[in-house]
């Protein structure tokens, strides 16, 4: 009788593992699957992991579908300066439509993108980022990994403090290349752009018709 309660307390700590790793919408974070991600949820279980302290180096993500935010769904940053993403998020050329956060630094889709991290084929349409602080931009707050094929379409970002405001990418010590801009920045602090806000890296190929 012992050994049977044993037992069954093991098969119960293992489906409380399994029911704590990953889910999305499929996949399993492997080049050939990567996780998939078709809803808001999703994109919200993928902050949730990468704030929990999972980076998801190696991992690859995937957007499904196109993704619009509805006025009642709460947007998270993906990662912060304590918590980096390290994956590889491919679009597949899919849009983010009324992405909208506030808060203080790292406002972005991609609160910090670190050296292992790719982001590619994304568009974002009519997002809007407000912060109070510093490092924020549409796609990353910060990115010293690689950001291309992006495109941010009609977004309004707005600052009452802080530096390193971007379209793209409020601070770069990365690349960024064949990406663009166009929308509204508002903000009377320094280091403001509608690419890069500081940038230390490399900017191939891209264009803005965005104002400050």
């Amino acid at each position: 009788m012992t050994m049977k309660k044993f037992s069954l307390s093991l098969l119960a700590l293992a489906v409380g593992f399994v029911a704590g790793a990953q889910t999305f919408s499929g996949g399993d974070g492997s080049e050939g699957s990567p996780y998939l991600i078709k809803t808001v949820a999703d994109m919200n279980e993928l902050s949730s992991v990468v704030l929990g302290g999972n980076n998801l180096a190696g991992k690859y993500v995937q957007l499904e579908n196109d993704i619009t935010y509805s006025s009642t769904d709460k947007a998270a940053q993906i990662g912060n300066n304590l918590k980096k993403f390290n994956g590889t998020f491919d679009g597949k050329n899919h849009t983010v439509s009324r992405f909208t956060l506030t808060g203080t630094n790292y406002q972005a889709i991609f609160g910090f993108a670190d050296k292992l991290a790719v982001i590619k084929n994304l568009k974002v349409a009519n997002a809007s980022i407000t912060s109070s602080s510093s490092y924020s931009g549409v796609i990353a707050g910060a990115n010293n990994g690689v950001i291309e094929n992006c495109q941010v379409v009609d977004a309004t970002m707005s600052s009452t403090g802080g530096s390193f405001k971007g379209g793209v990418a409020g601070q770069s010590a990365g690349t960024v290349k064949n990406c663009s801009f166009s929308g509204t920045i508002t903000t009377s602090q320094s280091a403001a752009g509608c690419i890069v806000g500081q940038n230390t890296g490399k900017i191939y190929s891209c264009y803005s018709s965005g104002t400050i």
